[in-house]
């Protein structure tokens, strides 16, 4: 297992192979007068000349960010103008979007807090800096619709915002307005957290993982659903987890050998079930799909986004507003993984109607075949029909702001594409 010591080092050094980056966007009246939805990239000149070193997708296209090579967090909607974010000087090496609120962590170890604060989710009263952790050194942050988990180098877990149905995991308390120590006294060390509305999963350095907040469809993986958990509940699992997804549908755990285990509403879970309709999964569960693909990163939200070692992204999801990038106009929901065309991206990060992607290059449009391609059977050949099926209004709830992913690094010559509607109103991820 790694240890955290070494994250904010890593990320530095992230920052410095970059140069210049552009963005690009589509979806409907994106920058344009037309209300119509376009499924093919274009450029956001502000960004022709500009380095970008990492995305961050929030759950509008106004509330997303990227990190220069710089360290200041870019505002991209804003860009040129009023967009950059520059804390007192400080180095900025990651960033965490909730609903309404952000959290953005330093170099220094601080972690500054802007949006709503409605539930307390900003852990001081007015935003900025967060109240009670001046003697702690946060190495990751993460965010919930309304409340916020915050990590640090000694392994504690600090959470703050709205505990309702134990999302916070502070026993039966329903909001702190200021971080509250987590499993204070259980002698563990924490390395990663992964949040969504009203659940929640820690893992520990050993490879552990708890979860808790409450379970709607088997997505907390403690062998039932329909329950509620408020504080954090070890996962009876043996294997060795190194990265943790959750939403409030699904969880995905994989372990050091690069297996993904889903948990959760079994229609998103890249199971190739031989039923109709198949139970829930209670319990951690084997999916081939995913533990044969070399995946580099992993993001999880209203869509599913993948990109491989090889720079390849897939998709799945609901495509309504062309989100997936797969190229065509069409209201189908994937169930299945689509190739998208693109196979240069260096960075993927999901909100909730469109992805923000980073690459190598410029994207040749072209590739986008009308005709997607459904690797679900054979990852190893892009090959296969698709798969789809009707969006369902359950499929609309689906939806989960956290973007949780399995890590993913910045690199040289990044281009930034945006594709998918940027006007639709706000649903919570899935």
């Amino acid at each position: 297992m790694y240890t955290l010591k070494l994250v904010i080092c890593i990320q530095l050094l992230s920052l410095l192979f970059v140069s210049s980056s552009h963005i690009y966007i589509t979806g409907k009246n994106a920058y344009s007068s037309t209300t119509e939805t376009s499924f093919t990239p274009f450029q956001l000149e502000g960004f022709a000349t500009k380095t970008v070193s990492s995305i961050y997708a929030g759950a509008t296209f106004a509330n997303s960010y990227a990190l220069n090579d710089e360290a200041e967090a870019i505002k991209i909607e804003e860009y040129p103008g009023s967009g950059l974010f520059n804390l007192l000087e400080e180095t900025i090496v990651d960033i965490a979007i909730g609903y309404a609120h952000h959290l953005f962590l330093t170099a220094t170890g601080k972690v500054y807090a802007t949006g709503s604060n409605n539930q307390g989710q900003l852990g001081s009263e007015n935003g900025g800096w967060v109240d009670g952790l001046e003697n702690e050194t946060v190495v990751s942050i993460a965010v919930g619709d309304d409340h916020s988990v915050c990590i640090t180098v000694t392994g504690k877990v600090y959470a703050f915002g709205s505990g309702n149905f134990g999302g916070i995991g502070l026993g039966e308390l329903s909001t702190s307005d200021v971080p509250v120590e987590v499993l204070a006294d259980s002698g563990l060390f924490f390395v990663e957290a992964a949040v969504a509305n009203n659940v929640a999963m820690l893992l520990t350095e050993d490879g552990d993982v708890y979860s808790y907040g409450s379970d709607g469809y088997g997505e907390l993986c403690q062998g039932e659903e329909d329950i509620r958990l408020y504080t954090p509940t070890l996962i009876d699992f043996n294997h060795t987890v190194k990265h943790i997804h959750i939403t409030t549908k699904n969880a995905f755990l994989v372990t050091e050998d690069d297996e993904y285990y889903a948990c959760g509403d079994s229609g998103n879970s890249y199971i190739d079930f031989t039923e109709f309709n198949p139970p829930n999964l209670y319990v951690p569960t084997y999916v081939a799909t995913l533990s044969e693909m070399s995946i580099a990163k992993f993001e999880v939200g209203y869509i599913r986004m993948i990109m491989t070692t090889d720079g390849k992204i897939y998709a799945s999801g609901n495509n309504q507003n062309g989100e997936l990038g797969l190229g065509k106009d069409t209201s189908i929901y994937y169930s299945t993984l689509q190739y998208t065309g693109i196979n240069n991206a260096l960075d993927v990060s999901v909100g909730d109607f469109f992805v923000l992607y980073m690459t190598d290059g410029d994207i040749d449009s072209s590739d986008q075949d009308t005709d997607s391609e459904d690797v679900s059977e054979d990852v190893s050949e892009d090959v296969s029909e698709d798969v789809s099926e009707d969006v369902s209004e359950d499929d609309v709830d689906d939806a989960d702001n956290t973007g949780e992913s399995n890590g993913g690094d910045s690199a040289e010559n990044g281009v930034v594409l945006l594709v998918g509607s940027v006007t639709v109103g706000l649903v919570m991820f899935f």
